[in-house]
């Protein structure tokens, strides 16, 4: 694993995986795939590598709203809370065919992630 400004750590997984246990990142690169409408929810088994633990949580999805980011505004989002493990997520993603991430809230922090305008094609 790498840490900014700390380069390359290891330390071996100690603990019992449960069958079906999703690496901590993959619920953010999956989330726009996951066949979730408003009022679905879903729950698994997450690893979680910097506290080396697992943990139950659970995706639910509510209507997001407006959401405004650099990349643009989106006025019907899906707003899914990941909730069961520290810290709580929202994680806003379009309603269009393409189905976006367009932002992730670290709830009850002043941080998020946001879409960025994509790159500007090289002149050729």
């Amino acid at each position: 694993m790498m840490h900014p400004l700390q380069g390359r750590q290891e330390a071996p997984v100690d603990l019992p995986l449960t069958d079906g246990a999703m690496p901590r990142a993959a619920t953010f690169l999956l989330a726009p795939y996951m066949p979730l409408e408003v009022g679905d929810s879903i729950s698994y088994d997450w690893y979680a590598p910097i506290p080396n633990v697992v943990a139950t949580v659970t995706l639910t999805a509510f209507e997001g709203g407006r959401v405004e980011t650099p990349a643009g505004v989106y006025e019907d989002t899906i707003r899914v809370e990941l909730r069961g493990a520290q810290p709580f997520n929202d994680i806003y993603l379009s309603t269009d065919e393409n189905r976006e991430i367009v932002r992730i809230d670290i709830v009850g922090q002043n941080m998020y992630f946001q879409r960025v305008p994509e790159p500007a094609p090289a002149a050729q």
